[in-house]
């Protein structure tokens, strides 16, 4: 008697979940390839183009030390590792836009992916990963960080939040400790880039809620995993 006969057009999951992932990404080149050809606009000219601390590595240290207007006066943004961001960009494109665009552009199909990870882990389904992940590209949510680059920084900050949220995750489901301080450092990282990671440790929070009841005890009983986050 033959046996059952099986489908092999029928998709996996997993591969279900790539497909997903591989239509965000296109999505985004098709949806965000013309910013190749966009000006400067607006800050980007005093913060990029006539921002002389970005013409030289004797300016680095000052990165951490001020903030991030200081060659203007003084504002209330500390954003030392954006500015190496800013100087990284312009020792390669100079004040040429589409090379900074380029990078953006980068830095935003790097966070889809990062995204599509983090989605599959917390769900256990690349497809709810991948689902995840399209949302996100075609969001216009993400059209100023884009194209606009002095607002590169929330991509970054963005990239640094999901590697961090990753090692922890893989921390808690029994890694080492090195996740944990690997997360920490991440979070420290997206700190420099803008202020707004400081709710972070919010994620953490909610994934400790979100476990079962007897991880929720856990909570109560011991110091919160994402304690050194605060």
């Amino acid at each position: 008697m033959a046996g059952p006969v099986v489908d092999t057009k029928v998709m996996t999951p997993r591969t279900q979940g790539r497909l997903l992932l591989s239509t965000a990404i296109f999505c985004t080149l098709l949806l965000y390839a013309r910013t190749l050809h966009f000006d400067f606009v607006y800050d980007d000219w005093p913060q990029i183009v006539h921002n002389p601390h970005l013409q030289s590595v004797a300016y680095i240290p000052q990165y951490f030390t001020n903030d991030l207007w200081s060659h203007q006066g003084q504002s209330s943004y500390y954003r030392p590792i954006f500015l190496l961001w800013l100087f990284f960009n312009h020792s390669l494109f100079g004040v040429s836009p589409a090379g900074w665009h380029a990078t953006s552009l980068g830095l935003e199909i790097l966070a889809i992916f990062l995204l599509f990870i983090a989605g599959t882990n917390l769900s256990g389904n690349p497809v709810t990963g991948g689902a995840a992940a399209l949302i996100f590209a075609i969001h216009p949510v993400n059209i100023e960080s884009i194209a606009w680059a002095s607002a590169s920084s929330e991509l970054l900050m963005g990239v640094f939040l999901l590697l961090s949220f990753l090692s922890f995750l893989r921390y808690r489901s029994g890694g080492q400790s090195t996740n944990l301080q690997l997360s920490v450092c991440a979070f420290a990282l997206a700190l420099g880039c803008k202020e707004t990671a400081v709710s972070f440790p919010l994620m953490g929070t909610l994934q400790l809620l979100r476990d079962d009841r007897r991880e929720s005890r856990f909570v109560l009983d011991k110091p919160p995993s994402h304690l050194p986050h605060l």
